[in-house]
């Protein structure tokens, strides 16, 4: 009796380690809110994905913390939005992680902007005194549909490389996110038709990829050079300049920014300041892609 039991307790224990491989979910870790969106869409009850930042933080200025290498330590898949977006921490990140799985140049490291076009690329030569330029672009490009469509399923076809037994959950994932990301992109040009948008203020380059995609464009940026504080001489020059304009001008906020100057701004020149979330989790309300392009949408449509 003793070795039956010794037996089938052994056999429990090896039934237990069974399902509980069979239960395991590929981890994820994104630099950012909107790459997390992405990857929980597809990966379902697949996947565990986390991401580093919200989707309230600035992605240029944040600090490789202890607590990101320890959550990077323990993931199969790191995302990467590149275009030097993270240039100032992810390498000391990845490097405290002691996880070579996830390094770039492996199969757990995915630099997504390889899926895209980036647009405002600088030319050759230029240097720091013209602003704190990305060389290979601007890295916000997941604010076009068009990008995010096709990052979505650059995601989805290395989370299916990783995790080969998961695959028809990732690709039914990622067939309901390119439902959702056409939707979010056809509800915004009906709500931006026949829509004579205002000059169109914005503090940072973030929005140019929405911009292109729906044929709008800035007038101004609140940043004398992008990456730089505006100075109180840049922001009265540019009061006096959007005074003059022929309607007052709207000021598209994002929610890392000081909300102050645009607003002083916008009294000024009797605009309107606008906060809009430029990833997912951005503001209240802004907890999916689709509301996050509308929410943008929304406001420059006036409603």
């Amino acid at each position: 009796m003793k070795r039956i039991a010794i037996v089938l307790l052994s056999l429990a224990g090896l039934a237990a380690g069974m399902e509980g491989k069979a239960q395991a979910r590929l981890r994820v870790v994104s630099t950012v809110e909107d790459l997390a969106y992405f990857a929980r869409a597809i990966g379902g009850d697949a996947a565990d994905v986390q991401s580093i930042l919200k989707g309230y933080q600035d992605p240029h200025f944040a600090a490789a913390r202890p607590s990101y290498m320890v959550t990077v330590s323990r993931a199969d898949l790191v995302l990467s939005v590149g275009l030097d977006l993270e240039i100032g921490w992810l390498p000391l990140v990845l490097q405290g992680a002691r996880n070579p799985d996830v390094l770039p140049g492996n199969s757990g490291f995915l630099d997504c902007s390889q899926f895209i076009t980036p647009i405002e690329v600088p030319p050759a030569g230029a240097d720091r005194s013209k602003g704190d330029l990305h060389p290979k672009g601007n890295p916000h490009y997941w604010l076009d549909p068009e990008n995010a469509l096709a990052v979505a399923r650059g995601i989805a076809a290395r989370m299916g490389q990783l995790d080969p037994a998961s695959t028809s959950v990732f690709q039914g994932g990622l067939a309901r996110l390119e439902a959702e990301i056409a939707s979010a992109r056809d509800e915004v040009r009906t709500m931006l038709q026949g829509v004579d948008p205002p000059a169109i203020v914005t503090y940072h380059v973030t929005f140019s990829y929405f911009f292109d995609r729906f044929g709008l464009r800035a007038t101004a940026y609140i940043e004398p050079k992008p990456g730089i504080p505006p100075t109180p001489s840049h922001v009265a020059t540019l009061n006096e300049t959007l005074a003059r304009l022929p309607r007052p001008p709207l000021f598209l906020v994002e929610p890392y920014y000081d909300p102050d100057i645009p607003r002083e701004m916008a009294e000024r020149t009797r605009g309107r300041a606008v906060i809009v979330p430029s990833s997912v989790g951005g503001i209240a309300g802004a907890d999916s892609y689709r509301a996050v392009l509308t929410a943008v949408a929304r406001a420059i449509a006036g409603k």
